[in-house]
């Protein structure tokens, strides 16, 4: 019965690799690892929320082990989007003021300018009916010869902004 002995001894050396190869832990898996300035934060997996072939994912504080975004108790299915929506979740909102800032200005500046405005929407009728600009849209050069040639000024905005502006509305 030799070869019994060695047919035991190569199962269970599989059994072993397999078993080394299997995460036991949430800390056996290779993490993401995010320093969002307010807290240091870890994406590990979640063996509670996981399933065998479908893990989850939840964001936990490092210092503490708290977890701190959990994808409202369902987990996330990738690494990347639970960082990707912690770091949305506490990204810094007086940007986001900015942003809205600038775009409630450019869209006074159309207001203020009726004449630009009214020549977009007749270079996208234009367009439309395919008898102008084979590229078939309006672009942001389109928007600066328009304000070029009607010597105005932008008041610290850009030909982006007001095409944006136009875009949306």
């Amino acid at each position: 019965m030799p070869g019994r002995t060695i047919e035991t001894d190569i199962e269970e050396a599989i059994r072993e690799a397999e078993e080394e190869l299997r995460p036991k832990r949430e800390e056996q898996i290779d993490q993401s690892r995010g320093s969002t300035g307010k807290r240091n934060v870890r994406v590990v997996k979640s063996e509670a929320l996981s399933k065998p072939y479908e893990w989850r994912f939840v964001v936990v504080d490092v210092d503490t082990g708290e977890v701190l975004d959990n994808a409202q108790g369902y987990g996330y299915k990738t690494k990347q989007k639970a960082m990707a929506a912690w770091n949305y979740k506490t990204r810094d909102k007086s940007k986001d003021a900015a942003k809205a800032e600038k775009r409630k200005r450019a869209k006074k500046w159309l207001k203020d300018h009726p004449d630009i405005r009214l020549t977009l929407d007749d270079l996208a009728f234009q367009i439309v009916k395919r008898s102008w600009n084979p590229d078939g849209c309006i672009n942001v050069q389109i928007v600066k010869d328009l304000v070029k040639e009607s010597h105005l000024k932008l008041d610290g905005l850009t030909a982006r902004d007001i095409l944006r502006a136009w875009e949306n509305g």
